[in-house]
């Protein structure tokens, strides 16, 4: 799949649009026991998709936004506290963006490269 998401960055979130489609990737979420705020796949990061002419992240509890998945990202190694093993965490986005690319196609909200 070539690339056609746009892509804005935040300190614990990416937003990826394709016109009116967004896909955030929020990150921080608490997982199992830990304290905090937990999403419903029990992961450190969220997926959410919604539609909009505004961008910008949505609340997750918003009508029309999905918590569509959600992943784990392990810890950076020999230093947790400095975040995520980002490697990691860019294959596992580019795996699910095109996860969402096919779903999105196969509910007509976008066309695929070759039917464009």
């Amino acid at each position: 799949m070539k690339n056609i998401f746009e892509l804005t960055e935040y300190d614990s979130y990416d937003i990826y649009s394709y016109k009116n489609t967004h896909i955030a990737f929020s990150r921080g979420f608490a997982k199992g026991g830990d304290f905090g705020i937990h999403n419903k796949f029990n992961t450190n990061v969220l997926v959410l998709l919604w539609e909009s002419t505004k961008n910008g992240m949505q609340n997750i509890n918003d009508p029309g936004c999905t918590q569509y998945s959600g992943f784990d990202v392990s810890p950076a190694e020999g230093n947790p506290e400095n975040g995520y093993d980002w490697d990691e965490y860019e294959n596992i986005v580019n795996k699910s963006l095109n996860e969402v690319y096919e779903y999105l196609c196969s509910k007509n909200v976008i066309k695929r490269a070759t039917e464009r």
